[in-house]
Parts: C-alpha cells; structure tokens; sequence
C-alpha cells in the first residue's frame, strides 16, 4: 500500500527545501494552497493530473514522489516494481470497496420493499395504500422548487453522478466540490421533509374543510391547522434564502 503519510511528508520536506510556501507551491503548479495541505497531512495523494508539474517543482521523480523518499541506483528500480503494484492494490480494493456501496444500496432498497410486504401482510392493506403519485409529484416538485429557489439543482445532480461514478475526484474537487455537494444533498432532504409536511398538513386543511362543510367544528380545526401551513411555508421560503446565502461563501 503506498503510505500517504509518507508522501507528505517527503512532500514537506522538499517544499521547505525549496523555500516555498504552501500556497507558492500551490500557485507553482496550478492548484488550491489546501490541496497542498490535504497531501502533505496525508489526507490524499496528489491527483495524477499535477503530479508531473509537482515533480518537476520539487526536483524528483514519480516513483520518488509516490516512494516517499529520494531513490538511487538498483533501489530505484526495485522501488518502481513496488509502486507498480501498490497502485494496482489501490485500484483494486477501490473497485472492491465499490461494489460493497452498490451492495449495500441494493440491500437496502430489498430490506425497504421487504418491510412494506410485511406491513401489507399484517395489515391486509393493498399495495396501493401506499402509493399516492400525486402526493409524490407534491414532494418532488417542492423539494426541486427550493433548489431551483436556492442554486443548487446542478450541485445535487452532480452529487448523485458523483456518488455512483466509477471515476474519482480529484484533490482539488475534493475540497470545492464536496462540501458543496454534501451541503446541496442535505438542503434537499430538508426540503423534501419539510415539502412532505407541507402537503400533508394542505391535506388536513381541505379534508377538514370537506367533512365537517359549513358546520362550525370543521372550519375552526382548519383555521387551528393553518399556523402549521404557514410556519412550513416560511421555513421552506427561510432555507432557500439561505442556501443562496451559503453559496456566496
């Protein structure tokens, strides 16, 4: 396994070297001064993008980049072998961890429909007792409102691509990208509760308004639900001030 402490701290040493500073070496080779950070505290490998730059700025070679380490002579060869098959590990067990996410998503979504059966069962309730489109369409279509409202509709689109991509990010997206995504992701979970409890308590609203007509009790509940309406309707329209807010940092 190759040994991201190690890197990086090869990768501080060279740079204090050098007479640099984190963010000149960033700016030397074209990245963010907390990429440089993130390698040399051995949170990540330099992406395969900025590597040859950062050789080159450091005065080393790939292999002595990835080794940790200033290499000469038949240690340089012997050392190559090992990266090559330490890279190769990484690749591999990247991929294994890979499958396990789909598996356990899959497991998931098997353990979600099994649970529904067995309400059905217990209860004899038909499947259809618990589908409601027009109720969904509510859900969605307030949740893709607040992320119209708030900017985040392509972040939240990237988060999904990003998730169940084979291809990684790099060091760079990593810090940009994934705050952001994670941000965007969660915004929408609040925005689909709240879109949730928004439409249910609407629905409370016109079935009291139904049942009970013009008689006195029925209109009096209604009127008590509508606070509810009203808080859950100026959170959604609070959270997407918000979310523009957020996305100026």
């Amino acid at each position: 396994m190759l040994d991201q402490q190690r890197t990086g701290a090869f990768i501080t040493e060279l740079r204090k070297e050098k007479g640099y500073t984190q963010k000149q070496l960033a700016d030397e080779i074209g990245v963010s001064d907390k990429a440089v950070s993130r390698w040399e505290t051995g949170r990540g490998l330099p992406d395969t993008s900025v590597m040859p730059q950062l050789c080159e700025a450091l005065s080393i070679s790939l292999n002595e980049l990835l080794a940790g380490e200033r290499l000469t002579g038949d240690a340089y060869s012997g050392k190559a072998e090992e990266i090559m098959v330490d890279l190769m590990k990484n690749k591999e067990e990247a991929q294994s961890e890979s499958r396990k996410d789909r598996k356990g998503i899959l497991i998931g979504l098997l353990l979600v429909i099994l649970m529904i059966v067995f309400s059905m069962v217990n209860t004899g309730a038909s499947l259809g007792f618990y589908i409601d489109i027009p109720s969904l369409l509510y859900v969605i279509g307030i949740m893709y409102f607040a992320l119209i409202g708030g900017g985040y509709v392509r972040l939240f689109h990237k988060a999904f691509g990003t998730a169940f991509s084979r291809k990684s990010l790099s060091s760079d997206e990593c810090e940009i990208l994934v705050p952001q995504m994670e941000y965007a992701l969660g915004y929408a979970a609040k925005m689909a509760l709240i879109g949730g409890a928004l439409t249910s308590a609407l629905g409370f609203i016109v079935i009291n308004a139904k049942i009970y007509g013009s008689d006195v009790y029925g209109p009096n509940l209604s009127v008590a639900s509508l606070p509810i309406f009203y808080a859950l309707l100026e959170a959604l329209i609070l959270y997407i001030v918000k979310a523009r807010i957020h996305k100026m940092r």
